[in-house]
């Protein structure tokens, strides 16, 4: 998968990038939102990961300019774009349900763990439309994990 980061924070950038290539993507970095444009621009990317603070253009403006360009656009509810973040972040690791409690809502409420699952639904519903490789795969009895399909 090919990820572009936009992050201004070089150090944080390049550990995404180290991370990211370790599972096997290939991550180019943009340290500002103006690089960010350009390499979006000219190199096709399956993913982008933005920081929402940056130089130049700010992550969301970047976003705007870049839905515009393909005509597409996924609404994402703030708590959808929690659990995505993390998954995000820990892309090829398995996150336990309880770890997705604790990141996304802390210790303060009592969420169940079906909570979870119909907020995977929700997020499978947006980024695997049919005839889409599936994304977000459940491990059984332990939890969730950010991935790409593997090929029969």
């Amino acid at each position: 998968m090919r990820i572009l980061i936009v992050e201004d924070d070089q150090k944080l950038a390049r550990q995404l990038q180290k991370g990211l290539t370790e599972q096997g993507h290939t991550a180019t970095l943009a340290f500002d939102g103006h690089a960010g444009l350009q390499s979006a621009r000219s190199e096709p990317f399956d993913v982008f990961v933005l920081d929402v603070m940056l130089p130049g253009i700010d992550g969301f403006s970047l976003v705007r300019r870049l839905v515009k360009r393909a005509g597409i656009s996924i609404q994402l509810t703030p708590r959808e774009f929690e659990f995505l973040e993390l998954l995000l972040r820990n892309s090829g690791r398995v996150l336990t349900r309880n770890r997705l409690i604790e990141a996304v809502w802390g210790n303060e409420r009592d969420v169940e763990n079906n909570t979870v699952d119909v907020f995977i639904r929700q997020l499978r519903t947006k980024l695997e439309p049919p005839g889409t490789s599936k994304l977000i795969h459940t491990i059984r009895g332990i939890g969730y994990t950010l991935r790409e399909e593997e090929s029969a």
